[in-house]
């Protein structure tokens, strides 16, 4: 069970963070996405189908086995069955599904809360996230969880993804800190804490079925 607060001790320097699963509810606005683009462009509606998808071409890159478009791309391929689509069409339709998941975002209740007390603190807060930069800014705008003294690192832009250790060695790289000083928050036990701690980061396992070390980003205290 988790304890009622997971108190972040003084010593770090820096509070990282994740944010698809952490501080917004990506899996409702995938699904709701994907209905509304197969509405749209006028196929099957199988939302559940199109997140089976998605996970499994997201895991291929953060294997490093694909690069961050050409998962967008093979994500189009495998759901519309067209293997042979032209990458540049492929795009095309995904810009349409992100325009859908961009207006069904919405952050968690406890993320602003969270942020907030982050930034009281005198760490570096920032976001470390498996994605693009640019999507991944507009989505902490959109939901109002942006804020000026926010750092961005998305993997898509350091040049390898959580889980593999280049992702932790360029975040560290960036922030010019030891690792012992840096604490990890995110909803995946691999990328977020298990891999953050092989680095030699702190990390906190939010799940909020329950099952982590804490259910909400309320249960942390923030020194």
């Amino acid at each position: 069970m988790p304890s009622a607060t997971h108190p972040a001790t003084p010593h770090f320097a820096a509070i990282l963070f994740d944010l698809d699963g952490t501080l917004v509810d990506h899996e409702s606005a995938c699904l709701e996405g994907a209905r509304r683009w197969a509405r749209e462009l006028g196929v099957p509606e199988d939302p559940d189908r199109w997140n089976a998808i998605e996970i499994a071409w997201f895991k291929a890159f953060e294997r490093g086995e694909v690069t961050h478009r050409g998962q967008r791309i093979e994500r189009i391929r495998d759901y519309l069955h067209s293997p042979d689509m032209p990458e540049e069409r492929a795009m095309e339709l995904f810009q349409v599904y992100l325009k859908h998941y961009a207006d069904s975002w919405r952050a968690y209740p406890d993320a602003v809360d969270a942020l907030r007390r982050a930034l009281a603190t005198s760490a570096t807060v920032g976001i470390f996230t498996n994605g693009a930069q640019d999507l991944q800014k507009d989505k902490l705008v959109r939901t109002g969880l942006w804020d000026d003294r926010l750092v961005m690192f998305a993997t898509a832009q350091l040049g390898a993804a959580k889980p593999q250790p280049a992702s932790y060695a360029a975040v560290l790289e960036r922030l010019a800190l030891p690792a012992e000083s840096v604490l990890v928050i995110g909803d995946s036990l691999r990328n977020d804490v298990l891999g953050s701690r092989a680095a030699g980061m702190h990390a906190i396992h939010l799940d909020r079925t329950g099952a982590g070390e804490v259910a909400s980003l309320r249960e942390i205290e923030f020194a």
